[in-house]
């Protein structure tokens, strides 16, 4: 799981003398740390044009709407100006372009609602549920109670159950950011006040949910991209979350004592989406091409490396709330 990258990392800290002691004796000892994140990563959106069928994609979801045929063709010819990278569309036009179109593609194809479980888990206490083990691991490295952790663990599906108008905020470019670092200080100014308070890790439990939700490749990339959102997500990562590649395995077995320090959640979620990002392309190909994808070793190396940055970025989360002030 990018050794080099790591590799480099922890040689960069030795030269400045601050990281081998400290890193040996924190597998030895028992005492922690938490490492600076891992280099910034350019993210990569291939979809901002989109191509003929993801146009279809979207397309066929507006003309399946109950909009008016008048309201529809001006969605679409909306839609057109934005893909042509028209000059005279304004910033906030452009969001309110894609805004609009969002609500009607996510709801036409399901995706990310509470119909079913997805990456997002289940909204009830759940030992195979993506979000749910991510939350509750992390808690449990951290040295959360028991409580605590099935607290991080019960209500970190939460966000999917809040209806499909807000779903454009799990995506890094529909503001996951900003509802990680609104529910991170939400968490921090609760457990500063009482740190036993339930609410608190509630609010941590979104945070970690949105965290999450940008180490989704699919969480990362447009609209428009959307068409593989469901078989990687559903028919993939959670179906063989405890069978098949055992990916809650990676995230149990993901070393307890390495977490990355986070001093904006904001920043934090961009920088993992930018790296997510990167593995869309590859993923997406081979859910095209290649009928045994799932068994692909890069696939399945991407798939354990998004999900254990995952965990410690909401370890990290914990680290932010329990200890911020």
């Amino acid at each position: 799981m990018r050794t080099k990258r790591k590799l480099g990392a922890i040689i960069a800290l030795m030269i400045a003398g601050t990281f081998l002691v400290s890193a040996v004796s924190a597998s030895i000892d028992g005492e922690r740390y938490g490492p600076i994140e891992p280099e910034h990563v350019e993210p990569v959106d291939d979809h901002f044009i989109p191509s003929f069928e993801e146009k279809n994609y979207v397309i066929t979801a507006i003309e399946s709407s109950s909009f008016s045929e008048d309201e529809k063709d001006d969605l679409i010819n909306n839609l057109e100006k934005l893909w042509s990278l028209d000059p005279n569309l304004s910033e906030s036009e452009r969001s309110e372009i894609i805004n609009q179109a969002s609500l009607i593609v996510l709801s036409h194809y399901r995706i990310d609602s509470n119909i079913r479980p997805f990456w997002s888990g289940h909204t009830e206490y759940s030992s195979t549920g993506t979000h749910n083990v991510l939350a509750e691991t992390a808690g449990q490295n951290m040295r959360l109670s028991s409580q605590q952790c099935r607290i991080l663990n019960e209500h970190s599906a939460d966000p999917d159950t809040w209806g499909i108008p807000q779903m454009v905020e799990h995506y890094s470019w529909g503001g996951a950011g900003k509802k990680v670092q609104q529910y991170a200080n939400f968490a921090a100014a609760a457990l500063e006040e009482d740190p036993t308070d339930s609410l608190g890790y509630e609010y941590l439990s979104w945070a970690m949910h949105y965290m999450s939700d940008v180490a989704n490749p699919w969480h990362t990339q447009q609209l428009w991209a959307q068409g593989n959102h469901e078989t990687y997500e559903q028919g993939y990562v959670l179906d063989e979350m405890v069978s098949g590649h055992n990916f809650k395995r990676v995230i149990t077995n993901s070393p307890d004592y390495w977490w990355y320090q986070i001093s904006s959640p904001s920043a934090s979620a961009d920088n993992l989406a930018d790296l997510s990002s990167n593995y869309f392309s590859y993923i997406d190909d081979k859910i095209n091409n290649d009928p045994n994808w799932k068994n692909d070793p890069t696939v399945v190396e991407y798939t354990k490396d998004v999900l254990e940055e995952a965990l410690h970025y909401n370890m990290g989360l914990v680290d932010y709330a329990v200890n911020y002030f």
